[in-house]
């Protein structure tokens, strides 16, 4: 996807994660870099939570590390989900 080239945030958002599933795929070559991903796909997820086949394809994902496992519920023990739970732009909801 060229820049300019999207109108909404659910092509972006699709990429992202197009993204972290290849990292995740590709683990043994780019140990860590999936972790680069984490904010990213945190907002992703807010733009696709609605939809549940992408809602799950994140979720499974993020499943296949203990360190990022319920990252985006902000439900992490290692606290990174306290980011997208707390965290908000002045006048957005979610």
């Amino acid at each position: 996807m060229l820049p300019g080239t999207s109108f909404s945030l659910r092509e972006p958002a699709i990429e992202i994660c197009r993204a972290l599933e290849y990292q995740c795929l590709n683990v043994q070559h780019s140990r860590g870099a999936a972790l680069f991903c984490l904010l990213p796909v945190g907002l992703a997820y807010g733009t696709l939570e609605q939809e549940p086949q992408y809602r799950d394809w994140i979720r499974s994902m993020l499943d296949l590390s203990p360190v990022m496992k319920e990252y985006v519920l902000g439900q992490n023990v290692k606290g990174f989900g306290l980011y997208y739970r707390y965290w908000r732009l002045p006048g957005i909801t979610a």
